[in-house]
């Protein structure tokens, strides 16, 4: 099985870089994880719309991030940011389906953790004066 999102947005590293994290409060952080939560889970809904939610045992994520402009990017801080979309993909752990911070779940892959979730982060593309997107292709392993 092979899934596809093309999505027009990419993470906010401003507030979700590692760098950022260090420098934010635990509510900063909380709040930026839940608003990018919202903006991942809406747009992969979108793309989705009117197909069938495949659902992976175990998936190796290919993500690309396009930029409009060309600067060195640090690849610790994007992995760091790409966290709340890999929640937003994963399932609601049993027993926690009525508990906070688990409402953003699409339960397409089981879990983010090592078991679940193979990522490879492709090194960052630019397209000068086109819209950013984050490209990510599910692949089962």
């Amino acid at each position: 099985m092979k899934l596809q999102l093309d999505l027009p947005a990419l993470p906010d590293l401003a507030a979700l870089g590692g760098n950022a994290r260090r420098r934010a409060s635990w509510r900063e952080q909380r709040e930026a994880t839940r608003r990018e939560q919202e903006k991942w889970w809406a747009l992969i809904l979108q793309v989705l719309e009117g197909q069938p939610r495949p659902k992976f045992q175990r998936a190796r994520a290919k993500v690309v991030l396009v930029f409009a402009q060309k600067r060195r990017r640090d690849r610790e801080n994007l992995l760091a940011a790409l966290k709340p979309l890999w929640d937003v993909l994963s399932s609601v752990p049993p027993g926690k389906e009525m508990a906070a911070g688990y409402e953003y779940r699409l339960g397409i892959i089981p879990d983010d953790d090592f078991d679940h979730l193979d990522v490879h982060l492709q090194p960052p593309l630019v397209e000068l004066g086109r819209a950013p997107r984050t490209v990510i292709v599910l692949e089962d392993v």
